[in-house]
């Protein structure tokens, strides 16, 4: 099937789900939900078109899949706890409730009074509380808000996510265009992106503005200054604007920004004196920041900070369970540090249960395990090649920093979209060099077994 083909294939499928979205519209009595589905697609397609046709594909079938996932996930939810929010009513609640009442008391530009006010003086995550009000404020425009209208938006968010994927794995890291097709398609239709996706949580959010960055200064090289110029002043905005939602994340994307300007600058070819003075005054910056940072105390409060959620977090999963994390959970360090490497990257851990979205989530991990070999043969090989290593090293400081913090199952939103890029690469490899796919396959099915028998015999000693 040819590229018109598709397109015109695509885009009945769209009208379809137009009318079903006026029909849940009509249900709901909601006119806003056909407005932000118009409108994110409306975006969406606009952004994807100025990467080619193929960009708008993937967008297209990504962002409708994800817009019926996160409908049936609303239905769900209704269905069992008597409103649409995760567990009957968490963060993604409070992020909606707190937002609603910035929207009706306060101005769009009284930011400042949202904190001790609003929420507490110690919220940690007020930049989203606005940006969610913001929605609120624009969906009075078609009749009043709707808890769909954020999640439609992370529909948006993943579906350009996976369009930044697909264009490093063609322009960054030259992997084949089937290749590039299946990593972006599967990271927006992975079961663990579109459910976490499909609440009003801002890690789709933070995790689109890392990705943001690392793109944007991967590319920055081939751009005339103007454009430079352009970049600069939207990555102060974005880092401004993530140490609000979530401040580990900004700290973590200045440190992903100067990873990816200093591996770029080693990997081009002419070395000369001009690109000499950039590197030192590269590392000048860097180090003219941190001691910055540390006279403010940002970074003995970073640091402060990562003791604390190491031992909270590590306390809350103990109390929580009392089979595989008890024991990942209270190992002494390193080895508790390898064992939650070991036991987020199968995270979240499959189990038997009757709720269908969990079912589904345990499918992805199921095929992510299955994938696990080629993302650290890619990782492998990126090391010693010396290979778009800002891709690599973006992966596995989130990866890292997630599995000796927080440990969130929605968190790995964050880290999955280098995931999917080491693990494309590693693929490739793998078929250019006569490796067989099956017999990878096969061991990794073998070993889930013999992992599955484990953990029951362990639950069954406890």
């Amino acid at each position: 099937m040819n590229e018109q083909k598709r397109m015109k294939l695509i885009c009945f499928f769209m009208s379809v789900l137009f009318v079903f979205i006026a029909v849940v519209a009509y249900v709901l009595r909601a006119p806003v939900i056909i407005a932000s589905y118009l409108l994110f697609g409306w975006i969406g397609l606009h952004i994807a078109s100025r990467f080619g046709i193929k960009a708008k594909e993937i967008f297209a079938i990504i962002y409708c899949c994800n817009i019926i996932a996160v409908i049936f996930l609303y239905i769900v939810y209704f269905l069992r706890f008597g409103n649409p929010y995760y567990g009957g009513g968490s963060d993604d609640w409070f992020f909606e409730f707190h937002a609603g009442q910035v929207a009706e008391y306060l101005g769009v530009f009284d930011y400042h009074l949202i904190r001790g006010n609003i929420v507490s003086q110690f919220h940690n995550s007020v930049g989203y509380v606005y940006f969610v009000s913001i929605l609120f404020r624009v969906a009075k425009l078609f009749g009043g808000f709707h808890t769909l209208v954020p999640r439609f938006f992370n529909s948006l968010l993943l579906g350009l996510i996976a369009i930044l994927v697909f264009n490093l794995a063609t322009t960054q890291m030259k992997l084949r265009k089937n290749i590039c097709m299946f990593s972006a398609v599967y990271l927006g239709l992975s079961p663990l992106m579109v459910y976490y996706s499909a609440h009003t949580f801002r890690d789709t959010l933070v995790s689109f503005i890392l990705i943001t960055l690392i793109y944007s200064w991967s590319c920055v090289s081939k751009f005339y200054s103007i454009k430079k110029l352009i970049v600069s002043v939207m990555t102060v905005f974005l880092v401004i604007s993530l140490w609000e939602i979530r401040q580990f994340s900004a700290i973590m994307g200045i440190g992903l920004i100067g990873l990816t300007i200093l591996f770029n600058q080693q990997c081009n070819q002419n070395s000369g004196k001009m690109n000499n003075i950039k590197y030192i005054g590269l590392i000048t910056g860097l180090l003219v920041a941190i001691g910055l940072l540390y006279m403010n105390g940002t970074v003995t409060w970073f640091f402060e900070r990562i003791q604390y959620l190491q031992s909270y977090y590590a306390d809350y999963r103990i109390g929580q369970s009392n089979g595989l994390a008890y024991y990942v959970f209270s190992a002494p360090q390193p080895l508790g540090f390898i064992l939650r490497l070991a036991y987020l990257a199968i995270s979240p851990l499959p189990i038997i249960t009757t709720r269908i979205e969990r079912l589904l989530v345990d499918i992805g991990t199921i095929i992510q395990i299955f994938l696990l070999p080629f993302v650290g043969i890619g990782a492998w090989k990126m090391l010693r090649e010396k290979y778009n290593l800002h891709i690599l090293f973006a992966f596995l400081v989130i990866f890292c920093t997630i599995a000796s913090t927080t440990f969130q199952g929605r968190h790995i939103i964050m880290y999955y979209p280098y995931a999917c890029l080491v693990g494309s690469y590693g693929y490739q490899y793998c078929k250019d060099n006569g490796y067989r796919i099956r017999g990878i396959f096969l061991l990794m099915y073998f070993i889930i077994i013999l992992a599955g028998c484990g953990y029951i015999v362990l639950k069954g000693g406890l």
